[in-house]
């Protein structure tokens, strides 16, 4: 028998389903239920951010930006990346990434966008700020640079040491 004070285990269990308490199979199958949508919902989450980060820049303006980037980040190693296939075979990642720097690029501008009527190749003119022995060159003291960029597979590449050319003032 029990005590007064203590129901009895059947009368508790029982009391639990009249009033619409889960079951042990109902509590699994809500469990299985929830972690199924936790991991669809994860799964959709990851894909999302991961096609964000795979998203390579595609216009010749986002290449010309991150390739500068790179060179201001010191990450020349990602600089050489976006060489073109005849600077690479002149250069090897190697010699490029380590080879030693005066100057250090504190910031750029693009001036100017020239792409030919061919549409690939084309002439960037980007304004440089450096620091250069402890001198910083900004704005209109910065260096302007032309940029030579060829398109290989449809992405565009800057040519390490361009060539002169007719074509392009």
């Amino acid at each position: 028998m029990c005590p007064k004070n203590k129901p009895d285990k059947v009368v508790v269990i029982n009391y639990w389903l009249s009033k619409g308490m889960p079951t042990v199979k109902k509590t699994k199958r809500m469990l299985t239920a929830a972690m199924a949508a936790g991991l669809i919902l994860s799964l959709l989450i990851g894909c999302n951010s991961l096609s964000s980060i795979i998203k390579k820049p595609q216009t010749l303006e986002e290449r010309v930006n991150a390739y500068m980037q790179t060179k201001i980040d010191n990450r020349w190693d990602l600089a050489y990346s976006f060489f073109d296939s005849a600077s690479k075979k002149q250069l090897t990642k190697e010699q490029y990434s380590f080879r030693p720097r005066q100057f250090s690029y504190t910031g750029f501008r693009i001036e100017d966008i020239n792409i030919l009527p061919s549409g690939d190749r084309a002439t960037v003119k980007v304004r440089i700020d450096m620091l250069f022995m402890g001198y910083a060159f900004k704005g209109d003291e910065g260096k302007l640079q032309r940029q030579e960029w060829v398109k290989e597979k449809g992405r565009w590449y800057v040519v390490r040491n361009p060539q002169p050319s007719n074509e392009m003032p």
